[in-house]
């Protein structure tokens, strides 16, 4: 099974999340999400931690399987100094050299003892390829579970160099001539003198090429097997976190340098806005990376309103000037306002809009309602809802009303002529006097009217019609007839269509 899906499906099956994962090994969700889709893989470091929260060992952890011994790396942690003691104690006990190593698991010699004095690891790649040159289990090797004992130590390199010695020739007759020959020293019977040199098992360099440097004290400037270098180059391409790379390493010594640098990769985003209610933002379309956000902002809003009136609501409008995330606010409908005070003509009281452009409307509407009050010779007239009032002055004014005998007043069930005495102010024509009759307390009835022909006269129309009743009422009870006192009140005073109140007298008539 490919790792990366492995990995997804175990952690999917300890209910962990990538951000879990990411809390407890230190490094950020978006490189979990990395290593779960095979982009990446992890560093060996974390290996041993990473197999432990998802329920592993590490020999389950790198051959993608659930092994027995799953919980190995719960009761172990990784010892990077331990780690690198046992590599190289492995490799002297096996006779090897650093760039015997090398070469086997095809990595350079400057690597190999990185690994051996703990200044880096190798990739789980390379930490297999070694599982199986030292035939060890992986959790063997990372948790260095080998015996250390019998350490042996290869001897080091040793070179052989032959000593020149300088011999005369011969002087011929004809010239001097001094020549140098060198030559090996050949003693019959005798071996060629040796001196061995002794010279570092790791390689000097410099940018050029490496050598072997004599470690003999004072011979420090003898070299041995200096060669140029030779690279096996490796592109590094760069990701979305870091710059790309040729890295140029040499096959023999390790001697590593760098160029040809890429720039890192760049994040692709939608170009259409996602947004919420505060905030938009342009998500990342790259797998893996869905929770980046480019532009994340507030929003900006521009405003378009529409006025309320006293016809219809209006609104305001809210929309983004980047993603066009809008909404709307409805403004209250315009209510029309009307004065406290009444306005009024002289028939009728309203209360008036004081809204500008609108002054015709009113509400409240209604006619005057009059209430009398007769003082003197005025009559003032006051409407009980607005307070309008009006001044009348009366016309009339009765100065006596008596009968026209002096004796009984009500005879054979009805009365006799009756005299009215009145100051007619404007000498205007009489139609009709109305009356109120009482008797003893004085009741209070208005009773009927005069004529200015003198006959009592009772009204036939609808609007009279109780007076009518009240006549009736005293022709059928006769116990109403003949009292000692009769008390008269004159009310009003019709003169053409015009009908005038009168000052308020009451007359006592006596019968005799």
């Amino acid at each position: 099974m490919d790792r990366g899906k492995f990995l997804l499906k175990r952690r999917t099956e300890r209910g962990l999340s990538q951000a879990d994962i990411a809390n407890e090994l230190g490094y950020s969700p978006q490189l979990i999400s990395s290593w779960e889709l095979s982009k990446s893989s992890p560093d060996l470091i974390v290996a041993g931690k990473y197999a432990s929260l998802l329920g592993l060992d590490l020999d389950g952890f790198i051959n993608c399987e659930v092994s027995k011994d799953n919980d190995i790396c719960d009761n172990k942690q990784f010892d990077i100094t331990k780690f690198a003691l046992n590599l190289k104690t492995l490799r002297k006990k096996n006779n090897l050299l650093q760039s015997d190593i090398a070469k086997k698991i095809s990595v350079n010699k400057k690597t190999v003892g990185s690994w051996e004095n703990g200044t880096s690891t190798p990739t789980i790649a390379n930490f297999v390829a070694l599982c199986k040159l030292y035939k060890l289990s992986y959790n063997e090797l990372y948790f260095a579970y080998i015996d250390e004992k019998n350490k042996k130590n290869k001897p080091l390199r040793k070179k052989r160099v032959f000593l020149p010695i300088i011999l005369p020739s011969l002087i011929t007759s004809a010239a001097v001539v001094t020549a140098a020959i060198i030559i090996p020293i050949s003693i019959k019977n005798r071996k060629p003198v040796e001196i061995e040199h002794h010279y570092s098992e790791e390689y000097s360099f410099d940018s050029t090429g490496h050598w072997h440097v004599c470690i003999d004290e004072g011979y420090s400037h003898l070299r041995t097997e200096v060669v140029p270098h030779t690279y096996t180059d490796v592109v590094v391409n760069p990701t979305y976190e870091l710059d790309g790379y040729t890295s140029h390493t040499c096959d023999i010594c390790g001697y590593t340098f760098n160029d040809t640098p890429v720039s890192h990769l760049e994040h692709t985003y939608s170009t259409t806005y996602k947004y919420d209610e505060a905030h938009h933002w342009r998500e990342c379309l790259d797998e893996g990376y869905e929770d980046l956000k480019a532009e994340y902002e507030e929003h900006i809003y521009s405003v378009v309103t529409t006025t309320a009136t006293y016809e219809a609501p209006g609104k305001e409008v809210y929309t983004c000037a980047k993603c066009n995330h809008s909404y709307e606010v409805i403004l209250p409908q315009l209510v029309h306002h009307y004065s406290d005070t009444w306005s009024k003509n002289e028939t009728h009281h309203w209360h008036a809009c004081t809204d500008e452009g609108f002054e015709d409307l009113y509400i409240d509407k209604g006619k005057h309602t009059f209430e009398k009050e007769i003082t003197g010779s005025e009559a003032i007239y006051t409407c009980s809802g607005c307070s309008y009032s009006y001044t009348q002055t009366l016309p009339f004014e009765v100065l006596d009303l008596t009968d026209n005998d002096g004796d009984n007043i009500f005879v054979a069930g009805a009365f006799e002529d009756i005299h009215i005495y009145l100051l007619n102010k404007n000498d205007l024509d009489i139609d009709q006097i109305f009356i109120k009759i009482g008797y003893d307390s004085f009741d209070g009835y208005e009773h009927g009217f005069f004529t200015t022909s003198g006959g009592f006269v009772y009204p036939t129309d609808s609007t009279y019609a109780h007076l009518v009743l009240i006549k009736e009422h005293f022709d059928t009870q006769p116990s109403y007839a003949n009292r000692d006192t009769y008390k008269f009140t004159i009310t009003k005073i019709k003169s053409g269509s015009n009908i005038y109140d009168v000052p308020l007298k009451t007359f006592t008539i006596v019968s005799e």
